[in-house]
């Protein structure tokens, strides 16, 4: 493959059943088999000890101001304190691709595709995760809820991904150009070095941001269903992207930026 395609996460996830009783941090196994956690795994657990300790003191102190910061609300409704327990319960795992549903992963729609484009996502994307820093689509995760751009202490972005991006150039350094379907909170913690596809919305001559997740998703599925993708050089992907459309939004043009070639889409 000469290329891989990265992807953001959502806050919405999946919650199934979970214990209620549960008041200790759990088992943190299920990190041994997240990308590249031979590396990162000493990062990866304190991370998740920071995360846990954090969950706990919400449930036994109710800090209105601790729980704003986390998961960006101050009340201690029903919903809320269902899923502070069912973030300390890891099982069972689904696959991060199937993990969130927010809009761009309703705008993916993962369950719909066929198989063989199912398989394309969970080998070829990788998700930046606000909790796990970049992990696979493959990768099985359980619920947790961590609001992007949180302040709370060692659960920054900016803390979470120090040791990932050194990684990342390295990884990446042998793939021809990069599709980058990410946010742009998600492209200041990381820029690729290589040549890299990014996307960009208008409505009306004017960029839109929240409902670009939607079509960042309506793009991913139409690239997994895309047969001769794998094979295509940087030119041809480009030439691909250009004649790229939907009953939603069709291509206008491109700009380039360096190393950057900015994919810009009128929506319908």
């Amino acid at each position: 493959m000469q290329f891989s395609i990265l992807f953001s996460p959502s806050e919405d996830k999946v919650i199934m059943h979970n214990n209620l009783s549960l008041q200790t941090i759990p088992s943190l196994h299920f990190l041994e088999s997240l990308w590249q956690n031979d590396i990162l795994n000493d990062h990866r657990i304190h991370i998740m000890q920071c995360y846990y300790q954090a969950i706990l003191a919400l449930l036994q102190n109710h800090d209105k101001a601790l729980l704003e910061s986390i998961y960006g609300t101050k009340s201690f409704h029903d919903k809320i304190l269902l899923e502070l327990h069912a973030t300390l319960d890891t099982t069972p795992l689904l696959y991060a691709i199937e993990r969130y549903n927010g809009v761009a992963f309703q705008g993916l729609s993962f369950a719909t595709l066929p198989q063989n484009a199912k398989e394309f996502i969970l080998q070829n994307v990788l998700i930046f995760s606000n909790l796990f820093g970049v992990i696979r689509a493959q990768d099985s995760i359980p619920f947790y809820k961590l609001k992007q751009g949180t302040k709370a202490k060692n659960l920054t972005l900016k803390e979470v991904y120090a040791p990932f991006i050194p990684l990342l150039h390295n990884t990446l350094q042998d793939k021809a150009y990069i599709i980058d379907l990410r946010a742009g909170i998600y492209t200041k913690l990381f820029m690729p070095a290589l040549p890299h596809f990014f996307f960009e919305f208008q409505k009306n001559g004017k960029v839109i941001s929240h409902y670009a997740k939607l079509y960042r998703g309506k793009i991913l599925h139409l690239l997994a269903q895309e047969p001769s993708l794998s094979h295509l050089n940087m030119q041809q992907c480009l030439e691909y992207l250009c004649s790229l459309h939907d009953t939603l939004f069709r291509f206008h043009t491109y700009t380039q930026q360096g190393n950057r070639f900015i994919c810009k889409y009128e929506i319908l």
